[in-house]
């Protein structure tokens, strides 16, 4: 390879940067708190913010997918607001943890479907589709639970 052809340690490092640049700050931000933080590695430290963010991860993974194939989906929120607290509702009145959990899901593959079907049936635009389902579901959970959120659930035998 002649000098001209080489690629340059500037492009090299640019290139390693842009292609594991997150994960090098995300390991520079691990060491940083485990330098300050005495605590930062205990279990109990880490198994607190795994709970913590165990919800958002799943949420960025499913946006993920959707921002990859060039759509975006304003309703997440309210979907997770409305399958939440419509799952917790229906544990309370049947009891099953299990049958809560399922109509939390079914409640928010029911809005996914009705998002998909807006944009592939009706045509409109994903932004548009998504920013009024999240406003009817929204609406709706506001209207549902006159604005009070369930702060307390008794455990249940």
């Amino acid at each position: 390879m002649s000098e001209a052809n080489r690629p340059s340690s500037t492009m090299k490092l640019r290139t390693t940067l842009s292609k594991y640049g997150m994960f090098i700050i995300l390991v520079l931000i691990f060491v940083a708190g485990a330098l300050l933080s005495p605590s930062f590695l205990k279990l109990k430290n880490l198994t607190n913010v795994s709970r913590q963010i165990a919800v958002y991860s799943v949420l960025g993974f499913g946006m993920t997918i959707l921002l990859i194939s060039g759509v975006n989906d304003l309703s997440m929120g309210s979907t997770l607001a409305l399958a939440g607290f419509l799952g917790t509702e229906f544990y309370l009145w049947c009891g099953s943890l299990l049958l809560g959990i399922l109509a939390a899901i079914l409640i928010g593959m029911l809005v996914g479907l009705l998002n998909g079907l807006s944009v592939t049936i009706l045509k409109l635009p994903p932004f548009i589709a998504t920013m009024a389902m999240d406003m009817v579901v929204r609406g709706f959970l506001y209207i549902y639970s006159g604005g009070i959120p369930i702060y307390q659930i008794e455990k249940m035998n």
